[in-house]
């Protein structure tokens, strides 16, 4: 027995609104030509009942991927088919007998699908499913009434295959815990017993078509952006090559830019990611590597001189990361300060992503491309300090804003800090400052964590200068006391002073709520030694007026 699903969508501008007697939507094959989009997926939502189907939208058309799982099972032998006719796709699929499931709902013989549009959510609700069946037999609908379907109209590539290869995890230096030198050098991009005894061993997500793997999925494919000129890394049984090979670079940053999208995922943010086109051997041949948003779709070059940066995962991991910020704020990269705080970032997740394989070199950000004669590499392990130590160079004074995140991940992990940074790239928008950056964190912290973190986020910046002076407290309108000396106080190198301007009491709350001291206002300045505080956040409070002071 089999089950027939068929799908009619048009997908015009902001969609074409169904009524309940409609039999399907319609998906208008000249709405996707116009905006470039080559390639379609659309999924169900229904936690127990998952499909998706990925298609190509230009002729002829090809169903380059189908899947369907009931409460997480494959369902082995599902068969997709698409087709035009008056440049309306029609889409069908069909499931084999065994996937008559129970717990759905029974429906007749040719009964039509019925669809209801949410315009709220671009939902479309199906209430119907079309059913063929033999010897006039009833089936159960293998779909719940409350089943969604949703088109993604992002780009995309090819389907998923897996294929083995070799790579550098992170790379050579810092997973050895060796320095740049002797047999570990590059050498001309030669291979020797030494760098090969890096090489792991892993799992690529890629394609197969026309009797062979090749570096393409869904989001990352390879193309020929600038010279030097080199084929695509093409095989029939594996990727196991040297880094004397031109096909090793193309396989590691393939592997390590999936990889990190793999980590968005875990993380919960995969709608940070987009589709790229990848050069491992471009950039002319420069000792560079650049992430360019004004493509469609968007593209990076590495570069092959000194060390191929395509070798290194923080190259590869770095310039994606350009990518999240290009999806949540298009054409955001602009000011010094706020090119400097995604450099910053960027080189953040490159640092955590290397982490994730060894903590040697921890602090550094390009073991392998850098830290040798050909430059100099990057790192956040510093006690760089706003505004000082600002040389107006982006990638310079990202290790400022970098420095801040290693510090804070050094408090609370990597992920936890991670996530954090995740959830405010949309709110970093252009042109803003360092220190506005900082306080976007404290903000979606406050949101995110409710402000658990928010300790550790003053320590990170505060000392860094990325917060405003806590020397003395401002006087407004309202204001019962006036605070000095709270810079020292933090620092843990002098004394707090609070003066009343009447006689009154307040209350000195810790960070749990608690009150640990009452303080007589007698119109002196009363004063609170410094080594009777741990390190923490205090509130001062008088008649619902409450004042931050932090001890280091």
């Amino acid at each position: 027995m089999r089950f027939l699903l068929l799908f009619l969508f048009e997908f015009l501008f902001g969609f074409y609104e169904l009524q309940a007697h409609d039999t399907a939507f319609i998906v208008s094959k000249s709405h996707f030509e116009s905006k470039g989009l080559k390639n379609c997926l659309a999924t169900s939502t229904n936690p127990d009942y998952k499909w998706e189907l990925f298609y190509s939208v230009n002729q002829p058309f090809q169903i380059n991927h189908f899947r369907y799982t009931y409460k997480n099972i494959h369902i082995q032998n599902c068969k997709a088919t698409v087709g035009l006719n008056a440049d309306k796709v029609f889409i069908s699929a069909t499931l084999p007998e065994e996937s008559n499931f129970a717990n759905c709902i029974a429906l007749q013989e040719n009964q039509n699908p019925i669809w209801i549009y949410n315009a709220a959510s671009n939902i479309y609700k199906l209430y119907a499913w079309n059913i063929n069946a033999e010897k006039n037999k009833e089936f159960e609908n293998i779909c719940e009434p409350t089943d969604h379907f949703m088109l993604d109209e992002r780009r995309y590539f090819g389907k998923d295959t897996n294929a083995p290869a070799f790579v550098f995890r992170p790379d050579p230096l810092s997973k050895a815990n060796v320095l740049y030198g002797g047999n570990w050098r590059d050498r001309h991009d030669s291979s020797n017993a030494e760098l090969e005894s890096q090489q792991v061993g892993v799992t690529l997500p890629c394609s197969w078509w026309n009797d062979s793997f090749r570096l393409e999925n869904q989001w990352l494919s390879f193309g020929q952006i600038s010279s030097p000129t080199t084929p695509a890394a093409v095989s029939q049984n594996n990727f196991y090559f040297k880094r004397n090979q031109w096909q090793f670079e193309e396989v590691n940053v393939f592997y390590h830019i999936c990889n990190e999208q793999r980590w968005w995922d875990s993380l919960g943010f995969s709608a940070w990611k987009d589709t790229v086109v990848l050069d491992a051997h471009g950039y002319f041949g420069a000792d560079e590597s650049a992430y360019n948003p004004l493509t469609n779709p968007p593209t990076i070059e590495f570069g092959d001189g000194g060390v191929d940066d395509a070798e290194d995962a923080d190259a590869a991991v770095h310039e994606y990361t350009h990518a999240a910020f290009e999806a949540m704020i298009p054409s955001g990269y602009i000011g010094t300060q706020r090119q400097a705080v995604e450099e910053g970032i960027c080189d953040f997740m490159a640092l955590c992503y290397s982490r994730k394989w060894t903590l040697n070199q921890a602090g550094w950000v390009y073991n392998w491309d850098g830290h040798n004669e050909f430059w100099g590499g990057r790192n956040l392990d510093n006690n760089r300090k706003y505004p000082g130590s600002l040389t107006h160079q982006a990638h310079v004074d990202g290790q400022l804003f970098g420095g801040a995140l290693y510090d804070l991940a050094n408090e609370i992990g990597d992920d936890s800090t991670l996530k954090l940074v995740l959830a405010s790239i949309p709110f970093l928008m252009p042109g803003i400052s360092m220190k506005r950056a900082a306080e976007i964190f404290i903000k979606t912290d406050s949101f995110m964590n409710v402000g658990k973190t928010n300790w550790p986020l003053v320590k990170a910046f505060y000392p860094r200068g990325l917060l405003p002076s806590l020397n003395q407290t401002s006087i407004t309108k309202g204001t019962k006391i006036r605070i000095k000396n709270s810079e020292a106080f933090t620092k843990g190198i002098g004394n707090l002073f609070i003066l009343g301007f009447s006689a009154d009491k307040w209350q000195l709350y810790n960070a749990n709520g608690s009150i640990i001291r009452e303080i007589e206002s007698n119109g002196s300045w009363q004063e609170l030694p410094t080594q009777d505080f741990k390190s923490g956040v205090y509130f001062i409070t008088n008649h619902g007026v409450t004042y931050k002071i932090v001890k280091f």
